[in-house]
C-alpha cells in the first residue's frame, strides 16, 4: 500500500504554495512532437539537444489517458531535471508501459551524469532487475502491453525513498546511496528515460509513459470521514486524540455529534449546531506548508461559521459567516469578502492552504479562489503570529443576522505539504550549581543549545525558597465569550475616580482611574496584569497580601484571581493560586484582603479579578495609558489578549498588587538575561553571584530558564552557595557580619568601618531595641525576644546595612 497521500490532492485544487508542481498527460501536443522542444521549460535530452534522435516523441500509439504517451524508444534519452533539490519529500509517479516483446528502462539521479540513486531494468520477458542502495531485486515481475503506475516516494529530510509498481512497494533503500551501495550525495537530481536495456539481454527498447507527476508530499496528518464511529457518538468522546471543544469539556453540549441525517461520504458526518464548539488543534506551527480542507453542509433555512485561528482563543485568522439567505461574510487580513454565494442543501468542498515560510494563506471554495492573505495578520487586519493554532468548528451566527445555526462537515483533513523546521528544542548542560565562596563575588556559566532548527528564544532569572504554603486552586472555565477588538468600548461621558490611597509597597501599571471599559454583550470576563521577573526582582521575600481594583459599574459575582507563570508559548497564566469573593462598591477603588499571603520568589505573578457584566455596563477601571504590554490582559473564556489590540483602548487595568514585609537580599545576577539562538546553535550564560552582604552558611535558590520550546517551557537549575568568607575579607569592603544566625540571646556584629547604631525590628516593623556605639565590633542581647524573625539594622560610618536573623 503506498505510504504517501499525493492523490488526496485530486479533491484539493492543487496546493497552489508547493515548492514545485509538474502534471502532464501530453495529450495537448501532436502525434510526432518532440517532447523537449514543446515542453522546453521541464524536459531536455541527456546532451541537451531538443529533436534530435535523444529527444522522446509525442505518440498515439499508446496512451494511459488518450489520446497521447511519449514513446522511448532507439536512441531516446530523455531527461527531467528535478532542480537538484537537497531537502523536503517528494513524489515522481508515472504510467508505464512496455510494448510486446520489447525492453524498458529508467533511472533517477542523485547528481545528473553522474551519480545513480536507482535503475530500473525492464526484459522482454516480463522479467525485471532494479538496484538502490547496494541492493539488487530481480523476482519482481509485470505483464507486457499493460499499463502500471511507477512511483517513487523521496524524503531527503529522512534520507530514505520508496519505489512502488502499482500499489505494491517494490524497495525502500536509503536514499542517499549510490546503486553499488557507496555513499553518494542526498540530493534529488533528474528522471532519465532513456532506450537502454540490460547488459547481455539481448532486449530490444520501445515503451511509452503518460500522467508524468512531479510532486511535493503530501502527508496526512490527520484524515477522517467519521464512518468508523455510530449516530450519536460525541466527536471529542470517540476521537480525544484531535478533538475537544472550546473549554475542553469532551460529552457536553458543546461536543459535536457524529449524525447520519447527512453524509458526503455515507453514512456519517459531524453536526453542529446549539451550543457546539469544537476544536481540532494543529500543534501551534510555526513553519512549514499545510492544507486544511473538508466537506461543509448548510442546512437550508439555517446558517453556518468556522474560523482559523493563530493562537487558540486569543487570536483569529480567518472567520467564515455562510447565512441562511445563501450569501456569506469572509474575513481575514483586515479584508472582508461578501459577494460569494452558496446553495444550502448541497455540500460544498473548502479548502485552506497554509504557508507559514512565506506568511501567505489561500481559502477556496469548490475550487474556486475566495481569498488570499498574510496569513500572519489578524482578523482585523493588525500584526498577529505566524502560527497554526486550531480550527473552530462553532455554532456561531453573524450579529444581526437572525439567523439560527446548523451545520454538517464531513471529510476532515490535516496535510504536510512542506515538512516544517524542527520546532526550537532547549538543552542545558547541568542541573545544578554548587559553588563555595571564599571571595565576596564570583561567576559560574552554563550552557544553553538548541537542537531544533527553528530559533530558541530564552529568558533566564533567579527564584529563591520562600515560606508559602498554597496549594493550586482548582477552578472551572465557565465563560465562553469569543472576543474581537470591536466589542470592547470605553464608557460615555466618564468622570474620574478618585486617586488610590498610597501604599509603601505596591506592583501596578496603571495611573489614576480615567475610564471604564464595557463589552456588547453581558457575561463572563477576566482582566489582569502580569508582573514578569524584572517587576518582581525588587520584591522578592515580600508577601502579596491585597489588592486593590478600581470598580465602576455594578458587576455580578467578582472574584479577585491570583495566578502563577503561565505558558511560554501560548498567552496568559498558569496555575491559579488564590481566590478571594468581594462585593463591589462602585465609582471606587476596592481593597481586597487575600485569606492567604502569597509571597514572591522572583517567579512572574498575575493579578486580575473576574467579574459578570450585565447589559450596558462599564465594570473594570482603566488609566487613560499608554498600555503596558503587562497591563492590559483580559479573557472571556480559556484563551488571553490584550485590551489595546483595540487602538482605541490603549490603556492599563486599574489592578495594584500591595505588598508586606521585607525583600530579602538576593546574590544572584544575570548580566545578559536574554537572547535567541540559531536552529542548531547554543551559547554560554553568566551567572554572576554577590555574597557581600551574606552571613557565612549555605544558601540555596534556582536558576530558571524560560525558553519558547513547547515540551520544555521552563528548565532549571538548583543553586548551592557555601559562604566561607573569614573575618578577615570584610577589610577590603564596607560591609558588616553578624554571627550566630539562628541565634539564642546574643548577636555578634564586625565591621570594616565604626558601627555607629543598631536598632532591632520585628517582622511587623516595629522597633524593639536600639542601642548606640561608637567600635567596628558590637553585640545585642536578644534573648528577652520572642523566637521569630527580626531585622537588625546596623548604621556604619559608611552606610545602613539590614540583616535578617532568625531567634530560637
Amino acid at each position: 500500500m503506498k505510504k504517501n497521500l499525493l492523490f488526496i490532492m485530486m479533491m484539493f485544487v492543487g496546493f497552489s504554495l508547493s515548492a514545485q508542481i509538474y502534471i502532464n498527460d501530453f495529450d495537448a501536443y501532436a502525434d510526432g512532437d518532440y517532447l523537449a522542444v514543446v515542453d522546453a521549460d521541464n524536459w531536455t535530452t541527456w546532451t541537451d539537444d531538443p529533436g534530435s534522435a535523444e529527444d522522446a516523441t509525442i505518440s498515439t500509439a499508446y496512451a494511459s489517458s488518450a489520446p497521447n504517451a511519449v514513446l522511448v524508444t532507439g536512441t531516446t534519452d530523455a531527461v527531467f531535471p528535478c532542480g537538484d533539490l537537497t531537502s523536503g519529500a517528494y513524489t515522481i509517479s508515472f504510467d508505464y508501459l512496455v510494448a510486446g516483446g520489447q525492453a524498458g528502462y529508467f533511472n533517477l539521479q542523485h547528481v545528473f551524469a553522474s551519480e545513480w540513486a536507482v535503475e530500473a531494468f525492464l526484459h522482454a520477458d516480463g522479467t525485471t532487475r532494479i538496484i538502490a542502495g547496494g541492493n539488487e531485486i530481480s523476482d519482481v515481475t509485470y505483464t507486457q502491453d499493460v499499463w502500471f503506475n511507477v512511483q517513487v516516494d523521496i524524503n531527503m529530510n529522512e534520507d530514505e525513498a520508496t519505489l512502488y509498481f502499482g500499489d505494491d512497494e517494490i524497495m525502500t533503500w536509503q536514499w542517499s546511496l549510490k546503486t553499488d551501495g557507496t555513499a553518494g550525495t542526498n540530493q534529488l537530481g533528474c528522471v532519465n528515460m532513456y532506450a537502454g536495456i540490460d547488459d547481455g539481454s539481448g532486449d530490444n527498447p520501445e515503451y511509452y509513459f503518460d500522467n508524468f507527476v512531479f510532486e511535493e508530499m503530501v502527508d496526512a496528518i490527520y484524515y477522517e470521514d467519521f464512518d468508523g464511529f455510530n449516530n450519536g457518538d460525541y466527536l471529542a468522546v470517540v476521537d480525544p486524540d484531535n478533538w475537544t471543544t472550546w473549554t475542553d469539556d469532551p460529552g457536553s453540549a458543546e461536543d459535536a455529534l457524529i449524525v447520519d441525517a447527512q453524509a458526503e461520504t455515507a453514512p456519517n458526518s459531524v453536526l453542529v449546531t446549539g451550543l457546539t464548539d469544537a476544536v481540532f488543534p494543529f500543534g501551534d506551527l510555526t513553519s512549514g506548508a499545510y492544507v486544511i480542507a473538508f466537506d461543509y453542509y448548510g442546512e437550508p433555512g439555517k446558517a453556518g461559521y468556522f474560523n482559523l485561528q493563530h493562537i487558540f482563543a486569543s487570536e483569529w485568522a480567518i472567520e467564515a459567516y455562510f447565512h441562511a439567505d445563501g450569501t456569506t461574510r469572509i474575513i481575514a487580513g483586515g479584508n472582508e469578502v461578501s459577494d460569494v454565494t452558496y446553495t444550502p442543501g448541497t455540500w460544498m468542498a473548502m479548502q485552506f492552504d497554509v504557508d507559514l515560510d512565506n506568511d501567505e494563506a489561500i481559502f477556496y471554495i469548490d475550487e474556486t479562489e475566495i481569498m488570499t492573505w498574510q496569513w500572519s495578520l489578524k482578523t482585523d487586519g493588525t500584526a498577529g503570529a505566524n502560527q497554526l493554532g486550531c480550527a473552530d468548528m462553532y455554532a456561531g451566527i453573524d450579529e444581526g443576522s437572525g439567523d439560527e445555526p446548523q451545520y454538517y462537515f464531513d471529510n476532515f483533513g490535516f496535510f504536510s505539504v512542506s515538512q516544517g523546521l524542527l520546532p526550537p528544542t532547549i538543552e542545558v548542560d547541568i542541573t545544578e550549581i554548587d559553588i563555595m565562596m571564599e571571595e565576596a563575588t564570583g561567576t559560574e556559566t552554563f550552557n544553553i543549545a538548541n537542537v531544533g532548527q527553528q530559533d530558541l528564544s530564552y529568558f533566564v532569572y533567579p527564584t529563591y525558597p520562600v515560606s508559602s504554603k498554597l496549594s493550586p486552586v482548582n477552578y472551572v472555565e465557565t465563560s465562553n465569550v469569543k472576543l474581537n477588538t470591536t466589542q470592547a468600548m470605553e464608557a460615555p461621558n466618564y468622570t474620574p475616580g478618585e486617586a488610590n490611597t498610597t501604599k509603601d509597597a505596591q506592583m501596578h501599571y496603571d495611573g489614576d482611574n480615567t475610564s471604564a471599559i464595557g463589552w456588547t454583550s453581558p457575561g463572563a470576563y477576566k482582566v489582569a496584569a502580569m508582573f514578569p521577573p524584572s517587576e518582581v526582582e525588587e520584591f522578592i521575600g515580600m508577601e502579596l497580601t491585597s489588592v486593590d481594583v478600581f470598580i465602576n459599574d455594578q458587576p455580578g459575582e467578582t472574584q479577585i484571581m491570583i495566578w502563577g507563570r503561565g505558558s511560554t508559548t501560548a498567552p496568559g497564566p498558569g496555575e491559579l493560586l488564590a481566590t478571594k469573593t468581594f462585593t463591589a462598591t462602585i465609582e471606587s477603588w476596592n481593597t481586597v484582603e487575600l485569606d492567604e499571603a502569597i509571597a514572591l520568589d522572583g517567579n512572574p505573578i498575575w493579578i486580575g479579578y473576574s467579574f459578570f457584566q450585565p447589559n450596558e455596563a462599564f465594570v473594570p477601571g482603566t488609566d487613560d495609558g499608554p498600555a503596558n504590554p503587562n497591563g492590559d490582559w483580559l479573557s472571556g473564556g480559556p484563551g488571553w489578549s490584550h485590551l489595546s489590540d483595540n487602538p482605541d483602548l490603549n490603556y492599563n487595568w486599574n489592578i495594584r498588587g500591595n505588598l508586606t514585609g521585607n525583600a530579602m537580599l538576593t546574590f544572584i545576577d544575570i548580566p545578559i538575561d536574554m537572547g535567541m539562538i540559531a536552529g542548531e546553535s547554543d551559547e554560554d550564560v553568566d551567572v554572576d553571584f554577590d555574597v557581600t552582604y551574606l552571613l557565612n552558611g549555605v544558601y540555596t535558590a534556582q536558576v530558571v530558564i524560560a525558553a519558547n520550546d513547547q515540551e520544555a517551557n521552563y528548565s532549571t537549575i538548583d543553586v548551592t552557595v557555601d559562604v566561607i568568607l573569614s573575618v578577615n575579607d570584610l577589610e577590603a569592603k564596607d560591609a558588616v557580619m553578624l554571627y550566630p544566625n539562628p541565634a539564642n540571646d546574643m548577636v555578634f556584629l564586625k565591621a570594616n568601618s565604626s558601627i555607629n547604631q543598631v536598632r532591632v525590628n520585628n517582622y511587623l516593623g516595629q522597633l524593639v531595641n536600639v542601642q548606640q556605639f561608637n567600635d567596628a565590633e558590637a553585640q545585642i542581647n536578644i534573648s528577652d525576644l520572642e523566637a521569630g524573625i527580626y531585622f537588625v539594622v546596623v548604621t556604619t560610618d559608611n552606610a545602613e546595612h539590614t540583616i535578617k536573623v532568625v531567634k530560637k
